[in-house]
């Protein structure tokens, strides 16, 4: 009932509207001679028109729109409905790269694969899709299970999911927050073994209150809060250097290069943004390990906690590195190696065939 309602509604609206800009200024009639010229002609002169598209927005939404583009529009913000046509053609092969990778290499090896906020936010998820399709907690138990005896593996989503009704994952973007990162962390360094830095350590820096993600335009019909963009720092006194390698090499003296803020990618706050080759260098902490991180987009949610524990990290995004960038990385430099992928990336991008150069295999 209330669906017809609003139909209803917004065609009167749609009407009406467009009636009224003619009506309230008939001598322009003159010049309509035609459908198209009709249209041209309230394109110029149509009254109101941004509060109109917000109320046909609005009537979209009481309406019951909650999907569009893969994208559900919930109470908490924008999920997207990640749904691969075969989650094991990539998967398979970036599983096997991995554990041979890890069978060459001496170094210890861990691998934390993120859920969506699609697996973990389930309430948030129309009732009738909630069990349907892709089922990203299956996929992670099983990939963990093909590599039992090789890899140490993070469980992210046990992790995430007792506080699937705080803010973990943006309202706007596919990434968790700054807070969802954190507690990716403190699981991570259970698995390692090391202490992570409490809360109460950190220093909380809200440095963006409008920022708007990668799902904000697929889903195109507004009425969601902007996001918070976060920084946590730590309270000691530590130096940075950020360096990003390749075709235009950058360097920053800080985990958070604030005007970044003002540049068409906002999320490029963290380390300045996704690089293939990016150096963090630590000063002032009592420790000389090193971590070598192949890892995506979500990877960068946490990776400047990780900053805390290590005194050299060198993040790879194998999508983006070519080979023969790839061939300078020298495994013998690290203490650590960590696989981190989102489990959309991992589905859906085999790119860790890539590791094969680095067994002469290439």
């Amino acid at each position: 009932m209330i669906k017809r309602i609003t139909i209803l509604l917004m065609l009167a609206v749609l009407v009406v509207a467009p009636l009224g800009t003619i009506l309230s200024s008939p001598e322009g009639l003159g010049q309509v001679k035609d459908l198209e010229s009709l249209e041209e002609y309230l394109q110029d002169n149509f009254w109101e028109r941004q509060p109109l598209i917000d109320l046909a927005r609005w009537f979209q939404l009481t309406g019951g729109l909650v999907e569009r583009n893969d994208v559900f529009y919930s109470e908490e913000g924008l999920i997207e409905d990640f749904q691969p046509e075969d989650p094991y053609a990539a998967s398979t092969v970036n599983t096997r790269e991995i554990i041979h990778f890890s069978e060459s290499n001496s170094c210890p090896v861990a691998l934390v694969l993120i859920p969506t906020a699609r697996a973990v936010k389930q309430e948030q998820v129309p009732a009738f899709l909630v069990d349907k399709g892709f089922n990203q907690k299956t996929f992670i138990d099983d990939s963990y299970r093909g590599m039992a005896g090789y890899v140490t593996t993070v469980d992210a989503y046990a992790a995430l999911l007792p506080h699937r009704n705080e803010y973990i994952y943006y309202r706007t973007d596919t990434n968790p927050t700054a807070y969802g990162g954190y507690l990716i962390y403190q699981e991570l360094a259970r698995r390692l073994r090391f202490t992570p830095v409490g809360m109460e350590e950190l220093r909380q820096e809200h440095l963006e209150h409008h920022y708007l993600g990668n799902l904000y335009d697929r889903w195109g019909y507004g009425g969601v809060e902007p996001d918070i963009l976060t920084a946590y720092r730590l309270q000691e006194d530590v130096g940075y250097r950020v360096t990003h390698r390749g075709g235009r090499p950058r360097s920053y003296f800080t985990l958070y290069p604030q005007y970044k803020l003002q540049s068409q990618d906002p999320y490029a706050l963290y380390l300045g943004g996704i690089s293939p080759w990016i150096d963090l260098e630590t000063s002032g902490l009592r420790r000389d390990d090193s971590l070598l991180v192949f890892g995506d987009r979500a990877t960068i949610s946490y990776l400047p906690l990780l900053t805390s524990h290590y005194q050299s990290i060198t993040f790879i995004d194998l999508s983006q590195i070519t080979t023969t960038q790839l061939e300078d990385l020298d495994l013998s430099q690290y203490d650590q190696v960590l696989f981190s992928y989102s489990v959309d990336t991992y589905v859906t991008d085999d790119s860790l065939q890539k590791l094969a150069v680095l067994s002469g295999e290439g």
